[in-house]
């Protein structure tokens, strides 16, 4: 821009030198001009005196003759004496000056001519009626005056011309134009030659001064036309009126214009949307806009085609008070179908593409914003899909993958267009029923769904069988906000699926039913405490001895109504209604009474009692009931071992919150119990004080068919052996197993293969009967 406002200056100061120049020679035009009118003028001035001083001498020398009456003859020649005087004494009259004396005889003119030019003896006559000699017929007329006329050769001459009186002459006084002329058109030459040299050294100064700007220009022209034209982005150049006066080849594919006349184009034919148009008539009247390097999103139109996305920026600029606009447009197209794959990633499921955790989130507050203003109810419902895992684990993840698929396009036939259906992550969905005016629709829509997933599913040549549990919870009956809405749905699908699972629940009824439930539940396990719960006890072997080297507390539950109960079946409710720790005590101070009984009869063995997690969380409570434990049964600390689930070790055994160093100074055995599950690490086994660690019952049953689980038995026999702490595999049932076992050189083993979990007295005899005749030993012996 700063050259072109160089240019233009330099421009006007050539410009005004050059108008100086025209002024200067229009000027010194003029004044030849009118120095040329004044010497004019004094030459017909000269001319008229002198033609009138002679008119009125020959006048006065004709009247003085003719009254002495002198005869034409002398007459004649006095005149003609007169003529040469006078031109003898007139040489002011230049070069080409005369007097003429004429007569008229027989219509012609007769002159007697100065000497000058012709011989005054020999005159030669012109016709009167002739273009030439026109001063000297004027005065043989009887006229007098000046007049630029031809004389009597055809020559143009500047003449005063008088009659003579009493001789019926004329005489004139002449100079030829040419003559007064010369200097005249001498000077003219001269300025007009000055004003060419004038002109051609200025073109030559302004040409030398404005080349290396012109020069400039051209580069920088090149070069913008080589970007424009390796440009991604369209650019075009607009006049006033918004006529496309530049286009560049990016332009011209994105616009389809290449076989278009551009002039013949206006950029608003381009631009579909109302914000872009808007901004086109801001900027060409000139109002506020956006800032020049900032893009505003647009909708384009391509030339006689479709619409897309686009993002346009405009810029102006003035020259010689015109104004342009440069423009810049972008095709998003792209970048709005990435943009729109990211929020489906964001917001959406990759696999069902329904609405995410997120999506559904927001969704929900916004329905209960609605709900609100209108007056309405809202319900939620929360959907399991019973029996998804069996699928999974069964037919494959594939094929999982299209029951989830299925499973939602099932759902949401179920409900209207205007309501929403979720994937929350896994086998769960949810819906949000909006504009809800009676319970009915709800359950209805539930049944639906209970009924729709209850059909066989056919996925890749595999049938499949599912159900679904579905919590309901309503606003605002049940909850005013999102969060509270989504627990209540969640409480009310787990109570479905803790009963009888594919059946629906609203939350109202579910909280009933569960604190009814609960309520029996914790009334029951009071109850057990008393007189329903027994110890069973499971011994480990020592291989390859084969004796009874401890034994395992386990607690069964004679339920009144549902007969013998295993951990499995009750364990959960027990943690549910918070009995973990009163339970945990009985269990601790039976088993060290057993301990202490058959110590005393003889048969000193280990006795382990597993640790609830919330009697680990109570630190202070857990020593005491030890202590206790130990102090009522008086049973040595050394045959108390204390079992604890590999994920409840404690991070930092140094912590003053870790348990296991109050426990140890007590004496008590501590044991790491369900090793195998990944979630400990070989540092963990070395910080804590352990004295031993259980492998646990799965990985036991995978030995016969997992090259990886004999491995890792012989791993734990190493290390077990290397960081000095006792190993028991738990669950061994089959003889395989028990081999594998002894093949690894595990020292302890624990399961159904000896003998399952038996009744304290039970458990007596066999003991007894152990310490007999070591039935143990020779079950272990036949082995080999």
């Amino acid at each position: 821009m700063a050259l072109y406002d160089a240019l233009n200056d330099r421009k006007r100061i050539y410009l005004l030198i050059l108008v100086m120049v025209l002024v200067a020679f229009v000027t010194g035009g003029i004044t030849v001009g009118i120095l040329y009118q004044v010497t004019v003028k004094e030459a017909e001035n000269r001319l008229r005196e002198t033609a009138q001083s002679q008119a009125r001498l020959l006048e006065s020398i004709a009247f003085q003759h003719y009254e002495s009456d002198r005869s034409d003859h002398f007459v004649r020649e006095h005149v003609l004496r007169v003529m040469r005087d006078a031109h003898a004494r007139y040489q002011g009259l230049g070069d080409t000056g005369e007097f003429t004396l004429g007569h008229l005889q027989n219509d012609r003119i007769h002159f007697l001519l100065s000497h000058r030019h012709y011989d005054l003896d020999s005159p030669k006559p012109v016709a009167m009626q002739g273009q030439d000699a026109a001063p000297m017929r004027a005065a043989l007329s009887g006229r007098s005056g000046v007049m630029v006329g031809l004389d009597y050769r055809g020559e143009e001459v500047l003449a005063a011309y008088e009659p003579v009186k009493y001789l019926d002459w004329g005489i004139v006084a002449k100079v030829d134009m040419v003559e007064i002329r010369a200097p005249y058109f001498y000077a003219a030459k001269i300025t007009l030659l000055m004003a060419i040299l004038t002109i051609l050294f200025g073109v030559l100064i302004f040409y030398r001064l404005t080349n290396p700007i012109l020069h400039a220009l051209h580069m920088r022209e090149q070069r913008f036309s080589a970007v424009a034209q390796m440009a991604a982005d369209a650019i075009l150049i607009t006049d006033q009126s918004g006529s496309i006066l530049f286009a560049n080849g990016a332009a011209k594919r994105m616009f389809n214009m290449q076989a278009v006349d551009l002039s013949q184009e206006k950029l608003s034919h381009l631009i579909s949307n109302e914000q872009g148009q808007k901004l086109l008539v801001a900027e060409g009247a000139g109002e506020s806009r956006p800032p020049n390097d900032q893009l505003v999103e647009v909708e384009a139109c391509r030339y006689k085609g479709e619409s897309f996305p686009a993002e346009m920026g405009i810029s102006s600029w003035n020259v010689d008070g015109e104004r342009y606009f440069s423009t810049i447009i972008r095709d998003i197209t792209e970048r709005k179908a990435f943009q729109e794959r990211l929020r489906q990633q964001a917001e959406f499921d990759s696999l069902t593409g329904l609405p995410n955790r997120a999506l559904f989130v927001d969704r929900l507050h916004q329905a209960l914003t609605l709900t609100t203003r209108s007056d309405n109810k809202l319900a939620l419902m929360f959907i399991d899909l019973d029996g998804f895992k069996a699928v999974n684990d069964t037919l494959g993840h594939h094929i999982g993958d299209l029951l989830l698929v299925e499973a939602a396009q099932r759902i949401s036939c179920c409900v209207r267009r205007s309501d929403t259906v979720a994937r929350l992550g896994g086998d769960e969905f949810t819906i949000i029923l909006t504009s809800i005016s009676e319970g009915a629709f709800v359950e209805g829509v539930a049944r639906k769904i209970i009924e729709t997933l209850g059909e066989t599913f056919q996925l890749a040549g595999q049938e499949a069988h599912i159900s679904g549990s579905i919590g309901i919870s309503v606003y605002p009956d049940d909850a005013v906000s999102a969060e509270e809405l989504i627990d209540c749905a969640d409480k009310a699908m787990y109570q479905v699926k803790r009963a009888d699972k594919a059946g629906f629940r609203f939350h109202g009824e579910a909280i009933h039913a569960q604190a009814i439930r609960r309520a029996e539940l914790e009334s029951s396990i009071r109850q057990a405490l008393k007189d329903g719960f027994e110890i069973y006890y499971q011994p480990r072997i020592g291989i390859p001895e084969g004796r009874v080297v401890g034994v395992e507390a386990l607690l069964r539950w004679h339920h009144p109504t549902q007969g013998l109960l295993t951990p499995e079946r009750f364990m959960p409710m027990i943690e549910e209604v918070g009995m973990s720790v009163p339970v945990g005590e009985m269990v601790l101070i039976e088993a060290a009474k057993a301990g202490r009984a058959w110590m005393d009869m003889g048969y000193p063995v280990k006795v382990s009692v597993n640790l609830f997690a919330d009697q680990l969380k109570r630190k202070k409570y857990l020593y005491d009931t030890v202590q206790m434990a130990l102090e009522e049964s008086n049973l040595p600390p050394a045959l108390l071992t204390l079992e604890i689930s590999e994920n409840l070790l404690p991070i930092d055994p140094a912590s003053p919150e870790s348990p296991l160093a109050g426990l140890r100074r007590l004496g008590v055995e501590v044991s790491v119990d369900d090793l195998g599950q990944g979630e400990i690490s070989l540092s963990s086994l070395k910080r804590n004080p352990l004295n031993g660690i259980q492998i646990r019952q799965s990985v036991v049953h995978d030995l016969e068919g997992e090259e990886k689980a004999r491995d890792l038995i012989s791993d734990l026999v190493s290390i077990s052996s290397i960081l000095g702490l006792e190993l028991t595999a738990k669950g061994a049932e089959t003889e395989s197993q028990v081999e594998i076992l002894m093949e690894r050189k595990c020292p302890e083993v624990q399961g159904h293969f000896f003998s399952p979990p038996l009744p304290m007295e039970v458990m007596s005899m066999l003991l007894k009967e152990e310490k007999d005749h070591a039935p143990m030993a020779l079950r272990l012996a036949s082995l080999f």
